[in-house]
């Protein structure tokens, strides 16, 4: 059976933030994950310099969907809280991983964080043409909330697991009928699918975060098309920039790669400089596994995969 789930568009939304890593990401994304084309998505200000990474396309954030730009979002925002205008673009960025199936000529595409880097190679599918998803251990509770108000006929699921992940490979149909289930919805004002998301979420949570779009896209998937995935657990680290320097080597991968098949970097920059970690001879004794999990025993403040806890009815 073919399968053309291992040749599909991988979309990568960026912003200034993690300009800095896009290379890397882009160079490992092309070694690890088989890939018809990359899609950069961006503001019309950064298009020059992604433009200069070699084959991939760029696609302005802001004409992907007729409606649907930065502003109008943020327009959104302030009219239901004005503090939440902060967060316009972690929500806007959402708004764009969904709607690119309205856009998309493929049946599958792959998200993929501009901060995340693949260490190994990854297959996002079975040769059956089923899907993964790469699951992680994490519940936060407004996200359900919002997907209770958007999809009230749907019931949410306890799973032990969260789908709330650094990508996701997306099914095209699948998406198209959630957008569509949430502009049906006529108790939510707003028209498109991400007003009516705004406009769900509970005024005092949309300055924090408010909703998840793979949370939402798991649900819906485990409700409706749950045959389509299966469920995998990989080796990822989030909080890269706590291990490793900001200029970091293919040495420093390296030394990853040995414990993790994902490293993010999710510190915006905040590097800490534990430069003893940095030593070759070191890192033959101790892998960064083993780091990782010292560190945290002793500052559990550098955890940032909370403990699951279920969703109560």
């Amino acid at each position: 059976m073919a399968n053309k789930a291992f040749n599909m568009n991988i979309v990568i939304p960026v912003s200034s933030a993690n300009m800095w890593i896009l290379n890397e990401t882009i160079l490992y994304v092309k070694r690890n994950i088989r890939h018809k084309k990359i899609i950069i998505v961006g503001s019309a200000s950064l298009q020059q310099k992604c433009e200069k990474i070699s084959d991939i396309c760029f696609m302005d954030e802001d004409k992907m969907l007729e409606g649907l730009s930065f502003q109008t979002v943020k327009q959104a925002v302030k009219h239901r809280n004005l503090h939440a205008v902060k967060r316009t673009g972690w929500y806007f960025q959402q708004f764009l991983k969904l709607g690119y199936a309205r856009v998309c000529d493929e049946e599958e595409y792959l998200v993929w964080d501009a901060d995340t880097i693949p260490l190994k190679r990854l297959a996002m599918s079975r040769r059956d043409g089923r899907l993964f998803f790469d699951v992680k251990s994490e519940y936060h509770l407004p996200y359900f909330k919002t997907i209770q108000t958007l999809l009230p006929d749907l019931r949410i699921r306890e799973t032990g697991f969260s789908f709330i992940s650094e990508h996701m490979v997306l099914r095209k149909e699948i998406v198209l009928s959630l957008l569509n289930k949430i502009e049906e919805n006529d108790n939510i004002p707003g028209q498109i699918y991400w007003e009516k998301i705004i406009n769900a979420i509970e005024r005092s949570e949309l300055p924090r975060s408010g909703f998840s779009e793979f949370e939402t896209y798991g649900q819906f998937v485990l409700n409706f098309y749950k045959d389509e995935y299966l469920i995998r657990r990989i080796p990822a680290l989030r909080n890269g920039e706590l291990y490793l320097r900001k200029d970091f080597t293919e040495a420093d991968l390296k030394w990853a790669a040995k414990s993790f098949d994902i490293i993010s970097f999710e510190g915006r920059g905040k590097f800490y400089k534990y430069e003893f970690l940095w030593n070759g001879k070191l890192r033959k004794i101790i892998s960064l596994k083993t780091v990782v999990w010292l560190d945290e025993m002793f500052f559990p403040s550098h955890k940032l995969i909370k403990d699951v806890r279920r969703v109560k009815r």
